[in-house]
């Protein structure tokens, strides 16, 4: 594991990918307070979507720093 700006990064030894907290940015229509959910622990989450057979075109690349 590294630290990073976010947290802790956490090597994934089977996809040899990273993972780290994954924060939620939430901004209420017409409002100007946000809040940021932090869900520090996704080894749950990450392992159901490795686990998830590949369909279709692939790039090869998936990119662990998503914003949604």
């Amino acid at each position: 594991s590294v630290n990073g700006p976010r947290g802790k990064l956490k090597l994934d030894e089977e996809t040899l990918y990273y993972t780290a907290p994954v924060g939620k940015f939430i901004l209420e229509a017409g409002s100007i307070n946000s809040t940021t959910e932090w869900k520090p622990d996704i080894e749950k989450v990450w392992k159901a979507f490795t686990a998830m057979p590949i369909e279709g075109a692939v790039t090869g690349w998936t990119n662990t720093y998503l914003c949604y």
